[in-house]
């Protein structure tokens, strides 16, 4: 081996030391700021699994008030996106249960995205297909408020 070789191979270890020193050193606090809430997209038949199972998610619907009382998942809460209060109604939700939430297909829903991962929640359902993927897989709704 000749010397540049050598110093070469000195230098590329001493790199790769200093960076794995280096992220050993971050501080926690600085990891947990870069967590992420946990967001599962789901499908209309993996969430009838989901509400009738054990720790059932809580229900969020985020349509209108008139495309709920045409049908809803029963138990649902209905909180409509694209209102001035949307995000100080979700802001008082625990943000430690579980929640499944939807719209008509899919649209609203994933544009909502942003707020609920901003304002930390740690279990997240997203119905992709909306209510029409809930019933397309034979969810039951119910009607009226």
């Amino acid at each position: 081996m000749n010397l540049v070789t050598i110093i070469s191979s000195c230098l590329l270890a001493l790199t790769a030391t200093a960076a794995l020193m280096a992220d050993e050193q971050k501080p926690k606090e600085e990891v947990r700021k870069v967590a992420t809430p946990v967001l599962k997209a789901v499908t209309g038949a993996e969430a009838k699994s989901l509400v009738t199972g054990e720790n059932a998610p809580i229900v969020i619907d985020i349509r209108t008030a008139e495309e709920f009382k045409e049908g809803h998942i029963e138990g649902a809460q209905r909180i409509e996106f694209g209102t001035a209060g949307f995000k100080d109604e979700l802001a008082k939700l625990d943000k430690s249960k579980a929640y499944l939430f939807h719209c008509r297909s899919g649209g609203r829903s994933n544009k909502s995205l942003p707020i609920w991962k901003e304002l930390g929640f740690q279990k997240l359902y997203h119905l992709d297909s909306g209510i029409q993927g809930w019933k397309k897989a034979g969810g039951e709704v119910v009607e009226g408020q």
